[in-house]
Formats: C-alpha cells, sequence, structure tokens
C-alpha cells in the first residue's frame, strides 16, 4: 500500500499467479567410447558439431556410441549431451612450450595425433611482434607419417610428397599473447575455441611464448595412452553414467553399447545402471535395446520390471557411407531421435509409436503379426517393417517395461515426468513465503493455469477441465500441525490421454425397407 499522504490517484502492479513454463523433454544423454573429445558431458546440436568435438565412426567391436548421435540427429533430434568413456589408466597427452603446458582436451592415446606449430603473429593482427603469437593445430584419426609433411604448405616439393596426409581437423589462432586477462590472451582465445586442447601457465609469472621452440609442426605428445584393454569396462562406465546425472537438463538416457553387457534373459550391470538412474532421478526415462542375433523370440523378454524405461527389438540396419554397405546397430539412438522428434511436433504425451524410423534401410529380423503377439504383452516394442505398403520402417509398440497398467505407456510415464519436473521447477518461488491462504490460492492458480494448456494441447483427457485435472490446496490437505512446520501440501490429479493402441471398427449390414 502506498504511503503518500496527499490527495490523487494511485496506480499500483498487483502480481498475479505466476506462470509454469514446462521443462525440456526432448534432450538426450549418451554415454560411450568416441574416437576423442572432453570426458565431461559436452552439449552437441548437429551431427557435424558431434564430429567436431567427438570425432568420426569407430568399428563395431569398439562402439556403436557414433552412429547412435548420428541417428539421433537423423530422426529429429536437436539437443545431445555425450559423456565420453575413457579407461582408468589413460593419460592426457601434453607438451610444454616456454611457460605453456599445452593438453588435450581429453584423456587417450587420441592426443598423440595432435599437431602443433607456433609462430610469430600475423602483421595485420596488429599484436606486438616481440609478444605476439600463431598457433596452429593438426588432428589425424590415423598416425601419419613422422616427420609431418606440411599439409597446409603450398611448395610444389610438399604437396607432391607421398607422405603428405589431410588433417581430420585444423584449428588456427592468430594474434595471441601470453598477457592473462586480455581478449586475445591465449588462455581466453584457445580454451574457448579449441575441440583439441587446452592451454595452462606453468607457476609463477607468464613469460612471452618463445616463437623459434616450435618452427615445424610437431606431435603435442606421447604419453596419452588408452592402454590394452579397460581393467573394468563396467566402472568406466558408470563414471561417465554418475556424470550425465549431474546434467538436469537430460530427458531421455541411453548408453547405446549395454547391449554388450547383457544377455537375452537378463540386464547387465550397465543396463542396470541406466535404469536405476532414471528411477533415482525420476526426471529422466530410458531407452534399452535387445541383444543381437535373437531369432528366437519366446525366451525375449524385457530385463526387468520398470516404469521408467522402454525395450526394443530387434536392431536396426543403416547404410555405411565408409564401406557403401550395411551394418547393424542397436536401435536406442534412432529411438531417441523418434521419440524428440515426436515431442517437438507433437508433444510429449504423444505415444512416440507408428512413427518412421529414418534412415534405417533395413532389420536384423521381420517382426510378423504373430511375433508381435507374443513380444506386445511383454512390453517388448516391436520395429516394424512396412515398406511394401509404402510406410517405411517404424517404431510399432509404445510400452514401458512395467507390469503395473496404470504405467504401461510410454508417453503416460513421460507426461507425468514432464508435469511434476514443470511443476517442481515452476513453483521454487512459493519456498520460504507465508504459508496460509493467499499463498495457497497463488499455487492453485500457477498450477491450474499451467494444466489447463495441456489440456487445450490434447494432453489430458476430458471434455471440460474438471474432468481433466484437479488442484487442491487448503485446510483439508494440510494438517494444524504442517502448517506450524512449515509445510504446504498440495494434491493435483490428472487424467492423461492413453494411445490408441487397439483401433476397433465393428461393421455390419443393415437392410433399408
Amino acid at each position: 500500500m502506498s504511503d503518500r499522504s496527499f490527495p490523487g490517484v494511485i496506480v499500483e502492479e498487483q502480481p498475479g499467479p505466476r506462470p509454469i513454463e514446462g521443462v525440456a523433454t526432448s534432450t538426450a544423454g549418451f554415454a560411450g567410447i568416441t574416437e576423442r573429445g572432453p570426458e565431461y558431458p559436452c552439449l552437441i546440436t548437429s551431427w557435424p558439431e558431434y564430429r567436431g568435438w567427438f570425432g568420426g565412426d569407430l568399428p563395431d567391436t569398439v562402439s556403436y556410441l557414433p552412429l547412435a548421435a548420428r541417428g539421433f540427429f537423423e530422426n529429429g533430434g536437436q539437443r545431445l549431451y555425450v559423456a565420453r568413456v575413457v579407461a582408468a589408466n589413460a593419460r592426457f597427452a601434453s607438451r610444454h612450450v616456454g611457460p605453456l603446458l599445452i593438453r588435450a582436451v581429453g584423456r587417450g592415446a587420441w592426443g598423440n595425433r595432435i599437431f602443433i606449430r607456433i609462430g610469430r603473429a600475423s602483421p595485420s593482427t596488429g599484436t606486438n611482434n616481440a609478444d605476439g603469437f600463431a598457433m596452429t593445430l593438426l588432428y589425424y584419426s590415423v598416425m601419419p607419417p613422422v616427420p609431418l609433411v606440411d599439409p597446409l604448405s603450398s611448395e610444389p616439393g610438399d604437396r607432391s610428397n607421398p607422405d603428405r596426409r589431410e588433417p581430420d581437423l585444423v584449428e588456427q589462432f592468430d594474434g595471441l599473447t601470453h598477457v592473462f586477462g586480455v581478449p586475445n590472451g591465449v588462455q581466453t582465445v584457445v580454451n574457448t575455441a579449441s575441440q583439441l586442447i587446452n592451454v595452462t601457465f606453468d607457476a609463477g609469472d607468464p613469460e612471452p611464448v618463445p616463437q623459434g621452440d616450435v618452427p615445424e609442426f610437431v606431435p603435442l605428445g606421447s604419453d596419452g595412452s588408452d592402454g590394452d584393454r579397460m581393467d573394468s569396462v563396467e566402472d568406466a562406465y558408470a563414471e561417465s553414467l554418475a556424470a550425465l546425472e549431474t546434467v538436469d537438463d537430460v530427458a531421455l538416457l541411453a548408453v547405446p553399447d549395454e547391449v554388450r553387457f547383457a544377455t537375452a534373459a537378463t540386464a547387465g550391470s550397465v543396463t542396470a545402471a541406466v535404469i536405476a538412474q532414471c528411477e533415482r532421478r525420476k526426471d529422466r526415462f530410458a531407452i534399452i535395446s535387445a541383444a543381437r542375433g535373437i531369432s528366437d523370440v519366446s525366451q525375449l523378454k524385457t530385463p526387468r520390471d520398470t516404469a521408467w524405461a522402454a525395450f526394443y527389438y530387434p536392431w536396426i540396419e543403416i547404410h555405411d557411407p565408409v564401406t557403401g554397405g550395411s551394418r547393424l546397430i542397436p536401435p536406442a539412438g534412432h529411438i531417441a531421435g523418434v521419440i524428440a522428434r515426436t515431442d517437438t511436433e507433437r508433444g510429449v504425451h504423444k505415444a512416440p509409436a507408428n512413427e518412421e524410423i529414418r534412415s534405417a534401410v533395413g532389420l536384423e529380423f521381420q517382426v510378423t503379426v504373430s511375433t508381435q503377439d507374443i513380444l506386445n504383452p511383454r512390453g517388448v516394442n516391436a520395429i516394424r517393417d512396412f515398406r511394401a505398403a509404402g510406410r517405411g520402417i517404424r517404431v510399432w509398440g509404445a510400452r514401458t517395461m512395467s507390469s503395473d497398467p496404470e504405467w504401461k505407456y510410454v508417453n503416460v510415464r513421460r507426461l507425468l515426468i514432464f508435469l511434476e519436473s514443470s511443476i517442481d521447477k515452476g513453483t521454487q518461488w512459493g519456498v520460504f513465503e507465508p504459508n496460509g491462504e493467499q499463498l495457497w490460492g497463488n499455487v492453485k492458480a500457477s498450477i491450474s493455469d499451467f494444466l489447463l494448456q495441456l489440456w487445450r494441447g490434447g494432453a489430458l483427457l476430458g471434455k471440460k477441465p474438471e474432468e481433466a485435472f484437479f488442484v487442491k490446496v487448503d485446510r483439508t490437505t494440510m494438517t494444524q500441525d504442517d502448517i506450524d512446520n512449515g509445510r504446504l501440501i498440495c494434491i493435483v490429479g490428472v487424467a492423461p490421454v492413453r494411445p490408441a493402441e487397439f483401433v476397433i471398427f465393428r461393421i455390419g449390414q443393415k437392410t433399408i425397407l
């Protein structure tokens, strides 16, 4: 209320119900082995960006993650966190150049294939010639002949040299200085832009970088090593999954290579860890693939009973751009892209089924009507080939791995995840507010407005809003003891729309007299 003491018109703003914004549901998180890159969860928004950070394809015996990431973006996914799995005994490739310690952004032998050259800054940069320098980095997925023939040279002898190799990635930084905190400082520029290295100064005051130390391309280091094998593959995956668990944006979780540690009848430790994270956090949903080579589906069943994951069969066949042939891969990455596309185009309430899997050119096994009659009641989501009918290869199942009828469908479980996360995030303003009727009314209004918009968008069932949801927060939901102890208890009920899994038409003859 205004404290003015003289007559006149007084205008005061009164806050209305605070709107609740729906959380994102299409951001995925993948953990797995990549060619190179950082080990922390890195947000990727396209396949070219993935290649820039993590490199290209890998053999099937090493990792399916690159193909899964490509399938995610090809099927409409837009945001993907990648957590790189690294052996515990791996080390960073690094090199000292004067006061600089230059180190690969992630551990592993891939850092040994980074080549570096430091020279004078170009006059056009306006950098002090005494201190300014330029840095060029080359990366090769396969180790080139050493000493390296400069691939950037225009000399005829270099261009015709049989040992010359084109790098897979080139990074060039000019006009750098050792001075800390300035816009063209080497740490500021390189650590922000480079997908290959990080730069730090040794202890003490930084000194100018000697430009003559690296006049030609030399390897970054030779101490990066992946070892002969991972001492504990499950532990390495557990570390990457733990890193993804700290990323709140992740709504879809998958480890494309979890099939390596599972059988047709049991879940492996990596699969169990993926599902456990979703059950523990309750803000994400797991995508699980069946093992390869299961032609007899009579023994196929979901790894466990849970509403926080969906199980897909069989593997899909994709075109291999390297060999020109085809490859079989687990469907998890492509399915994640289909779910993300469905969320974006229709909403999280739409079942991610009867949707075409883009870039799939075949299936490991054909699923017939009689086969799906066995799989569907078990919660196994089939992938069916409808190309003969001109409809492509489609996801033909929308069930979770749960035996509970209430949580039978993927879209119902994910809709409730969306509602709970959105309401939780959108009502944080109410913490420490006076716990009385005014606060209760504001909370009820905020949640009711949010649910009303969802009902209008077709996410909730009912001809009228009161048939679709209810929100109660008053003295019938709280005792005086709750109020005295600072507890605000709000009860929300919704009627989610379930998919029309069985469409039945009853047709008969009618005689008109």
